[in-house]
């Protein structure tokens, strides 16, 4: 069974009832991007598995049976990273996004991360066959694709954040699920789940680059787990 998770146990950007102080609608950021794709046959389905390089200075880990999520610490240049999967999900309904974290000589606690939309027909415990498949025979042109945060940071504060005021708790459960299939967690999301996750990402970053300009040893919660300074980083050898 899918379990369904409320975030709020942090302050989120749903919070906010406007755009944040200093926030640049204008700004017209585009970074070229390009990553491994693969597309998979199997159980008479196909799937569009977007594959990233190992993610550095990120862990993924679950939170405690008291939280019943899994939660990821990481810093802000892994946060940049990583909003770019979501982006990903954002104009392609139907991809799957696969992110490893997890090295072979981590702990048990340490999860690769599986994305995708709750419009995407994959069921989570097809995985494990889809992941077998990832090598060079399945392997298509890199998918590549302008990536404009500020953009949808903006259709964020536009739409997304007025429309879901609206939305009480038992609704807003709907946006996000976790799933752990053996090494992996697989997350699935609604559209106004993503723009949440994307901004809370870039907005978290914004604010630890303050710290890290300090030289600063900090960690702060960005509702998915702790954002955390380079400096923290170095002091107790990785994340």
């Amino acid at each position: 069974m899918w379990r369904y998770v409320f975030p709020g146990k942090y302050e989120t950007a749903l919070s906010y009832e406007n755009w944040p102080e200093g926030f640049d609608r204008d700004k017209k950021e585009k970074i070229r991007c390009s990553y491994d794709q693969y597309v998979v046959r199997t159980k008479g389905s196909v799937y569009k598995v977007v594959v990233f390089p190992y993610l550095e200075e990120c862990i993924l880990y679950y939170a405690g049976i008291h939280e019943d999520t899994y939660d990821r610490d990481l810093s802000a240049d892994a946060a940049r990273t990583l909003a770019k999967a979501y982006a990903i999900l954002i104009r392609d309904p139907g991809a799957i996004v696969y992110v490893p974290m997890k090295k072979p000589e981590d702990r048990l606690t340490n999860f690769n991360l599986v994305l995708c939309r709750h419009t995407c027909m994959m069921k989570p415990g097809r995985w494990l066959k889809i992941e077998k498949q990832l090598n060079a025979y399945n392997k298509v042109h890199n998918y590549r694709f302008w990536y404009e945060p500020q953009k949808l940071r903006d259709y964020f504060y536009r739409i997304v954040v007025r429309k879901n005021e609206r939305l009480c708790h038992k609704e807003y459960n709907r946006l996000f699920s976790q799933r752990e299939i053996g090494d992996y967690v697989i997350e699935s999301f609604s559209l106004d789940g993503i723009y949440e996750i994307h901004e809370n990402l870039l907005s978290a970053a914004e604010f630890m680059d303050e710290a890290d300009e300090r030289n600063e040893e900090k960690a702060s919660g960005w509702g998915y787990g702790y954002m955390v300074s380079k400096a923290l980083i170095r002091k107790n050898g990785g994340i």
